[in-house]
């Protein structure tokens, strides 16, 4: 980082403004500044516990695609699809149904114009970082707790995929 003061534009910053400050030792200040956008017509939440990278290796999961895929094209007011998911679940989607527009964590979680006219919006799975890679991480920046350090990531990166998938900043018909 630069020696002088440093902006750091970050949604997630309560849950990552701590790793900042151990990585870089220096003092983070956190200021919350209002943002306009529109907000979502409706969230709906399933806790599955069935989506993970791995589960695209089982057979189950063509079904699994397939019943998501089914229902959300049952709402009425669905119109384009975009999912963020895992990259195996990604791939298998596209090849089975490409008229879905479908990203993976790691590319379209971050700032991306990809999705920026879908109606609806799905975050399938989540989001867990490396963590032989964040347990390093932690170690070299004197973390104690890297289990607490994961969560915060894997929240942040899932917070991410939502709010910069650019669907939501649309000022006309949210979706």
């Amino acid at each position: 980082m630069p020696d002088g003061p440093t902006l750091i534009l970050d949604a997630t910053a309560e849950y990552t403004s701590e790793g900042h400050a151990a990585a870089t030792g220096r003092h983070i200040e956190r200021r919350v500044l209002s943002v306009s956008g529109a907000e979502p017509k409706r969230r709906i939440w399933v806790d599955t516990g069935a989506y993970s990278g791995g589960a695209a290796m089982f057979e189950s999961m063509n079904d699994r695609l397939h019943r998501l895929v089914s229902w959300l094209q049952s709402e009425p007011t669905s119109g384009e699809i975009g999912v963020i998911s895992h990259r195996k679940i990604a791939a298998m989607g596209e090849e089975l149904y490409p008229q879905i527009r479908w990203g993976y964590y790691g590319r379209d979680d971050r700032g991306t114009n990809r999705y920026a006219q879908v109606d609806t919006w799905v975050v399938l799975g989540d989001p867990i970082p490396n963590i032989g890679a964040v347990q390093a991480e932690c170690r070299a920046a004197g973390i104690e707790d890297w289990a607490k350090e994961l969560q915060h990531r894997g929240y942040a990166t899932a917070v991410q995929a939502i709010a910069r998938a650019r669907h939501i900043r649309r000022e006309t018909n949210p979706p």
